[in-house]
Parts: structure tokens; C-alpha cells; sequence
């Protein structure tokens, strides 16, 4: 990333980065395929309003988008499927993240209808080389095959890019935020 791209990216998003790391994107495509994933980072540290957040991209090239949590945050000691936030399918994680001895939360862009780059690749080689057989005839193999297909046209799956995943952590952060807000009020701060 150049330091205008650099720049650009903070005033975007308005956050503060600090660190961004791209691995080889001949190495990205030949793992993933082709797609806007070949040309983003794979790991980005960012500050959004005080919080340390981080986003990374997980084996199958899916995004997983991560918070700290400090000390203080009523957040803190609760398991993170008790955790009252909303982010893309739900809170996926939660653990004490030894380096910043801050709790982490995060959530990940693996779920039924998001495009997972590695296994859109994978079904594609498969699918080109082998052949499955079942016990079913051909006229009922036709039909399953038809109705995924129309399912697919209908709903066809999502890539939750770089900039969904920034968007959902700061999110993630603003609701920690209004989580902490409601307790001064209720302490009558």
C-alpha cells in the first residue's frame, strides 16, 4: 500500500491504521482464484474511537474482523455468544488476546450465502474433474442439479470484502460504545 493509499484508506474509513499486510497475490489467486481478494490486504490493524480492531483474512480467504475489549467494559467477563452485539453472523469468538491482555472479540464472513474465495475455487476444480456417483438415476440427479442451480441464480453468494469487514468492526465498536454509555446512565453518571 503507498503512503497515498495509505492516507486515502484512513480518510475513508476514519480510522487510524497501523499496520497492513498483503501476502503475493500470483500466490493469493493461485490459492483463493481469481477476485477482488487478489488485490486486498490480508491483515490490517486498525484504532477506531480508542478500540484496537484488527480484521484478517482466515484460511478459506474470508474475512474475520476482531475488537479489544478493556478491562473495564462490562463486556469483559461475559462468553462472547452471551455478548448483546449484532455483527454479521453473530460473535464467532472471544478470548483473551495475550499480547494486548485485552479481551477480543470477533465475528467471521464464513457463513451460508458468503463467498468464501477458497472453496468457490475448490468447487470449481472439483467439479471439472470429477464425476459422483450415487444411487440416484439420472433424471433425479438432473432435478437436484436444476433446483441448486435456480437456488444459486436466486441467492447466489456474497464476498465480504475489505471495507465490509471495516464497516462491521466499527459497528462492533460503536455498540461497545453505547454498551458503556447505558451504564453511566444507569450508574446516574
Amino acid at each position: 500500500m503507498t503512503p497515498d493509499e495509505f492516507r486515502l484508506t484512513e480518510e475513508k474509513f476514519d480510522i487510524e491504521l497501523s499496520t497492513v499486510s498483503y501476502h503475493n497475490p500470483e500466490m493469493k489467486a493461485h490459492v483463493y482464484g481469481q477476485g477482488e481478494w487478489t488485490h486486498e490486504p490480508d491483515e490490517v490493524f486498525f484504532l477506531y474511537k480508542d478500540f484496537q480492531c484488527r480484521i484478517k483474512r482466515n484460511y478459506c480467504g474470508a474475512w474475520c474482523g476482531y475488537v479489544c475489549i478493556g478491562d473495564k467494559h462490562p463486556w469483559r467477563n461475559m462468553k462472547y455468544e452471551e455478548i448483546p452485539a449484532e455483527v454479521h453472523g453473530g460473535l464467532t469468538y472471544g478470548e483473551l488476546n495475550t499480547y494486548h491482555d485485552m479481551y477480543e472479540i470477533g465475528f467471521d464472513c464464513g457463513h451460508s450465502g458468503d463467498l468464501m474465495p477458497s472453496f468457490e475455487k475448490s468447487k470449481k476444480e472439483v467439479a471439472s474433474q470429477w464425476t459422483i456417483k450415487s444411487s440416484l438415476t439420472n433424471s433425479q440427479q438432473e432435478e437436484i442439479d436444476r433446483h441448486i442451480k435456480e437456488y444459486r441464480l436466486k441467492h447466489p453468494p456474497v464476498y465480504r470484502n475489505f471495507a465490509f469487514c471495516i464497516e462491521e468492526c466499527k459497528s462492533l465498536v460503536n455498540q461497545a460504545i453505547e454498551t458503556i454509555n447505558k451504564g453511566d446512565k444507569a450508574d446516574g453518571s
